[in-house]
């Protein structure tokens, strides 16, 4: 294809703005851009494994981002299942291992995982070149990450399809993993020649860097595609510079046979030509093609897959490693080395170093503080038991806290007389005779008077007092209760006053602490001095208080007197006797007078009504004696009917009264019947 064009791609794809927002759920990374490869896809936004997950099984290293060519699936054979199931709690007692493949790869680090006290020295790694010699592992150093992880690296710079690892004697060995590097690949900004569409979308260059191995073309959706029209080429731009020893490269499931004699070729930053690869193969039907190589130094910047007509490209993946400069390392080179010889450049893919961690420090990267427990170089050396939890500064092995009665900076010496505690920073009590007490847990050695317990913190029991709480309180103190230093009583009982409650009340006072006065309704308000029960009640008055009156029905000295069966309900007042209310009938102060002739009822305050005949009554119900002429009834309420009158309506009216009517009071006619003639037609 034309240079021209290609560096035309190269200006347009330096350009493109790779989105940084947040990251789908398998996806880590400033862009997104790397896959979580932790099991169940259980990654922090940082890509470490969380909820106690560790990597999938192919995976392993620095965030689980390293492929381990152990478990390539096509023409991998161990010695070994049990080293490379990716269970690290998991071992076998091993003195050789081998893995070989039916290609060649590029091997420049192993991690080997030891169980209990094996030591990773004396570890030899051994490589089958490609043309089937045996050659050493070059240049290699065991570089401590915990005390059983421990990784080697290779500079051989070559492709090897067999390693041999010799532990020199039977080690008990719980995994094997081999670097096959991390796929650079993901997400990376890229390029084709043209874009295929249909009725299902259209097959960007980006979906051969989208992480998605599916090859199912019609039904994935994942791979890019170029129109039928030209010859077709592809193209991935590195953000950064990358050092590739191999590329991985998924053909779609049908119509395969397109992708026969592709070219694949890597340049540099300067669009030299690095490395390049023909496919010579017969086969028409080639789903996965591996290539590799061995690293070149220079490192590369864009890779371009191209064919004759139509190009799909499901997925590619180049592994290696990221160009990182002098002295920093990591999935984008973000890293510091942190090496105990601060002048060494440490490995690119874990940040170890050949001279170790610094003191204090261990893990990939030598970026992890020694376990809480541990310090000093390569974490070896024990907190002092004397730190509190055995828990110490990482690096000089200085107490964070000491245990109680320890002080200095590795809890070595014992508290001073008066302290005690953690890091001896708590005074004895001032309870504490002289202030001496327990250097661990504060406990006295002796009390002061007016207390006790272990740390002297408690004043005797209640009902004790003074020195060694020896005293019983007085029983004239309420409850017994009484200061604990010198027995005054906290309240007297009652009947009792005084400081040590030793007191009689004075007569007219009774009660606790003789606060309280005897009632007035007491003679001469003269009461018991306990309780206040009067010796005797004033008239009118009853009870052990004399703060009741008397009953109801009751009156005079002592309530001895009845009152008056004339009082209405019997009820009268508790000292003299005098009705609060009459019966009817009944009036006057004792309700013992009748009422007066043309009175009656309660109080005698109902006159008699005119109607009786002189007004004059019953004095209790009202009812008339007898009825003046017209009216009849009990309270001659009552007028005559129309043929009766005269006094109680006793008479008849005339029967020559016209209808036998008649006036009811005089008898009189109204009008006589035929024949006769007068006021009471009476003559003829």
């Amino acid at each position: 294809m034309d240079c021209t064009i290609f560096l035309s791609a190269l200006l347009f794809l330096s350009t493109v703005n790779i989105s940084r927002g947040v990251c789908d759920a398998d996806w880590f990374g400033s862009s997104c851009q790397f896959k979580c490869h932790c099991v169940n896809n259980q990654c922090d936004v940082k890509g470490k494994c969380t909820g106690g997950s560790t990597c999938d099984r192919g995976w392993f290293g620095p965030l689980c981002q390293y492929q381990d060519l152990t478990t390539v699936q096509t023409g991998t054979t161990t010695s070994n299942t049990i080293l490379t199931d990716g269970n690290d709690a998991t071992c076998a007692s091993v003195q050789t291992f081998n893995v070989s493949w039916d290609i060649s790869y590029e091997v420049t680090w192993l991690r080997v995982v030891l169980n209990g006290a094996d030591s990773p020295q004396n570890i030899q790694v051994n490589l089958k070149s490609s043309s089937g010699s045996i050659v050493a592992c070059a240049g290699q150093t065991p570089i401590r990450v915990y005390a059983q992880v421990t990784d080697i690296f290779c500079s051989n710079n070559i492709t090897s399809s067999q390693v041999l690892v010799d532990f020199k004697a039977n080690k008990n060995v719980c995994s094997v993993y081999i670097s096959g590097g991390r796929n650079l690949a993901l997400k990376q900004p890229t390029w084709q020649s043209s874009n295929y569409s249909d009725y299902k979308g259209t097959f960007y260059s980006t979906k051969a860097v989208d992480g998605n191995t599916n090859t199912d073309f019609y039904n994935g959706n994942s791979c890019s595609h170029t129109e039928s029209n030209s010859a077709g080429s592809w193209m991935v731009n590195f953000t950064q510079p990358r050092l590739i020893n191999r590329y991985v490269i998924y053909n779609r499931d049908s119509n395969q046979e397109r992708l026969k004699g592709f070219n694949l070729t890597s340049y540099s930053s300067a669009n030299r030509q690095i490395f390049t690869f023909k496919d010579t193969s017969s086969k028409n039907d080639v789903l996965v093609y591996n290539v590799t190589t061995a690293t070149s130094s220079t490192p590369v910047s864009y890779v371009i897959i191209s064919v004759g007509g139509i190009l799909t490209l499901c997925e590619v993946e180049t592994y290696g490693e990221y160009y990182c400069t002098s002295k920093t390392f990591g999935l984008e080179c973000a890293n510091t080395c942190n090496c105990n010889n601060p002048t060494e450049t440490c490995f690119v893919a874990t940040g170890g170093c050949r001279s170790g961690c610094p003191t204090g420090y261990e893990g990939d990267g030598c970026a992890e503080a020694c376990d809480a427990t541990y310090y000093g170089l390569n974490c070896t050396q024990k907190c002092s038991s004397n730190c509190r939890e055995q828990l110490c500064n990482n690096v000089n092995g200085n107490c964070y806290n000491c245990y109680n009665g320890k002080q200095g900076a590795l809890c070595d010496q014992d508290c001073t007389a008066t302290y005690y505690g953690q890091n001896c920073a708590q005074r004895c009590s001032t309870n504490c005779t002289s202030q001496l007490c327990n250097n661990v847990d504060g406990t006295c050695n002796s009390c002061i008077p007016g207390r006790k317990g272990r740390f002297c913190d408690q004043d005797c029991e209640a009902t004790y007092y003074g020195q060694n709480c020896a005293q019983r309180c007085s029983t004239n103190c309420t409850s017994q209760l009484c200061n604990n230093v010198d027995g005054t009583c906290n309240s007297c009982i009652p009947g009792k006053k005084g400081r040590f409650c030793d007191q009689d009340c004075e007569a007219t006072y009774h009660g606790q602490n003789c606060a309280q006065r005897c009632s007035t309704n007491c003679t001469n308000q003269l009461c018991n001095n306990v309780d206040g029960t009067c010796n005797s009640c004033i008239p009118g008055k009853k009870g052990r208080f004399c703060d009741q009156d008397c009953a109801a029905t009751y009156h005079g000295q002592n309530c001895a007197h009845r009152c008056s069966t004339n009082c209405t309900s019997q009820l009268c007042n508790n000292v003299d006797g005098t009705c609060n209310s009459c019966i009817p009938g009944k009036r006057g102060r004792f309700c013992d007078q009748d009422c007066a002739a043309t009175y009656y009822g309660q109080n005698c305050t109902q006159r008699c009504s005119t109607n009786c005949t002189k007004q004059l009554c019953n004095n209790v119900d009202g009812t008339c004696n007898s009825c003046v002429p017209g009216k009849q009834g009990d309270f001659c309420d009552e007028d005559c009917d129309i043929h009766h009158y005269g006094e109680n309506c006793r008479y008849n009216c005339s029967t020559n009264c016209t209808d036998s009517t008649c006036n009811r009071t005089t008898g009189e006619c109204f009008s006589c019947i035929r024949g006769f003639q007068g006021a009471f037609c009476d003559r003829g």
